[in-house]
């Protein structure tokens, strides 16, 4: 696989690691970029 690690290995892993894995993978070789997280102010605005 193209992060470094063997099918076997891959399937012992639980599931939301792997996908922390593949995430830090994209964000070095890729040039993905993290998520900023939301807070309640920019889901819910301000209408008053």
């Amino acid at each position: 696989m193209a992060i470094g690690m063997s099918r076997a290995e891959t399937l012992d892993l639980p599931y939301g690691e792997l996908l922390d894995l593949i995430a830090v993978y994209q964000i070095k070789c890729e040039g993905a970029r993290l998520k900023r997280a939301l807070s309640d102010e920019d889901i819910i605005p301000d209408v008053l």
